[in-house]
């Protein structure tokens, strides 16, 4: 009884360590992905106002 319980503990342990990893490199890929959403805001933020500027700065055509 022991010696099962003590295999049943074993075979936990390691099941538990194998998800514990999976769940580390899921973190580090969901991180990663996050981090690349927040590069590519900053990015369209600063060309949204670029554009902006460009729109603010260009002559309207003259009313006939």
């Amino acid at each position: 009884m022991l010696a099962e319980t003590r295999a049943e503990l074993d075979d936990f342990h390691h099941a538990s360590k194998e998800l514990e990893a999976e769940l580390e490199n899921e973190l580090q890929r969901t991180e990663k992905a996050q981090q690349d959403l927040k590069v590519k805001v900053v990015r369209a933020e600063s060309e949204r106002d670029d554009w902006k500027v460009c729109i603010l700065f260009v002559p309207s055509p003259p009313h006939s």
